[in-house]
């Protein structure tokens, strides 16, 4: 497993971090993939089935190629229990994404709100509506 690059607080980032980087945001860039991190994050550790089920539309061979890919990245880790595995998230990999990135979202500039084309009352979401939705 590659060593974690040393990002927090520096405000620079090495090209071999940048390398390590990359290939971990590449090995997100499927939606199938990112479905298993957001089901694990959200629910926690889970056996492969459960992933299916909850990803749902994929095939166990499909999922079990991404979850497999997601272990050999480090993302994802396999743990044994009884005659069970279950798969769960290696937080710190991901934490390690985050901080890399998070100092460039000050200078992205404030997005304007979301137009709905619908009336979106009690919209916790910061949605406006559009002019003339019902």
């Amino acid at each position: 497993m590659n060593q974690l690059p040393q990002v927090a607080g520096t405000g620079r980032l090495t090209y071999p971090d940048a390398v390590f980087l990359a290939s971990v945001i590449k090995d997100l860039a499927s939606p199938a993939r990112l479905q298993i991190i957001n089901a694990l994050h959200n629910l926690g550790s889970l056996r492969l089935q459960e992933i299916v089920t909850v990803v749902g539309g994929l095939s166990q061979p499909t999922i079990s190629h991404h979850v497999k890919d997601l272990v050999d990245a480090g993302l994802v880790e396999s743990v044994r229990v009884g005659r069970t595995t279950r798969y769960r998230l290696v937080p710190v990999r991901l934490s390690v994404i985050a901080r890399a990135l998070w100092p460039l979202t000050s200078s992205v500039p404030s997005l304007p709100p979301v137009v709905c084309d619908r009336w979106c009352e009690g919209c916790k979401d910061g949605h406006v509506p559009m002019a003339g939705a019902q």
